[in-house]
């Protein structure tokens, strides 16, 4: 059969059927799709970014090392420091030791003046009268007795204690 010959205009136009929906699922062909997976080029704004963050991750790594100068001063001025950490310390330790041996030969000088006076001193009864509570209770510690009561309680407690040990 002989297809009729196209008269006029619509020889030269092709239309295609705007509601015809496209064919799905077209298989694709292994060749087709290595070019699909082939690189995409980058623009130059990403160009400059992925090589500023590679810079920069070497840099680190560098540092990290300790190979770059920064680094180097960084360590020097640690090192320093420590340095004068472990001085204070020493010197804390040493002023510790001063101060306890102090203390110890203070105790000694202490324990020496009472073992040499033969225990407390003795009172006068007219002396012990005069004296304030604050003193009363003072002697009365001394010689391990109580602390508690008025000035008379006081007195009465010391003299007694004096009677007691003294004679």
């Amino acid at each position: 059969m002989k297809q009729p010959k196209a008269k006029g205009v619509s020889s030269l136009i092709e239309v295609a059927n705007p509601n015809a929906k496209p064919k799905a699922g077209r298989m694709m062909k292994a060749k087709d799709m290595d070019m699909a997976a082939a690189p995409v080029e980058l623009s130059r704004r990403e160009r400059e970014a992925v090589e500023a963050q590679r810079k920069k991750d070497h840099y680190m790594k560098l540092h990290a090392e300790g190979k770059t100068q920064e680094a180097q001063v960084d360590m020097a001025r640690l090192a320093l420091v420590r340095k004068r950490r472990e001085e204070a310390e020493a010197r804390k330790a040493e002023a510790a030791a001063a101060e306890e041996a102090s203390g110890k030969a203070k105790m000694e000088k202490e324990a020496k003046a009472k073992a040499g006076s033969g225990g407390p001193q003795k009172l006068n009864p007219l002396e012990v009268k005069k004296m304030n509570p604050t003193r009363l209770k003072e002697l009365l510690k001394e010689r391990d007795e109580s602390l508690h009561g008025s000035k008379k309680d006081l007195i009465a407690r010391l003299l007694a204690w004096e009677k007691t040990n003294q004679s």
